[in-house]
């Protein structure tokens, strides 16, 4: 699977800037995963992608494996 980073609408982009839920490092653009809270790079790499206008998950990969294992365990 190949790695990218979805383009946001500059009004989706701004609001996200101006809550904290995304910043922009050396690295690029970086989005806040809610459930660990660190800041991660905005791509395919970092975060699943979703089927919201963004395009990508709002948790990490990370936390979602870790979830979906505490799932899996709990049955």
């Amino acid at each position: 699977m190949a790695i990218y980073s979805p383009l946001l609408a500059p009004h989706i982009l701004a609001r996200r800037l101006q809550s904290g839920r995304a910043c922009i490092t050396e690295l690029g653009l970086e989005q806040r995963c809610p459930r660990c809270g660190e800041f991660w790079p905005w791509d395919t790499e970092f975060f699943g992608v979703a089927s919201d206008a963004t395009r990508l998950s709002s948790w990490c990969r990370g936390c979602l494996n870790e979830h979906y294992q505490q799932l899996r365990v709990a049955e």
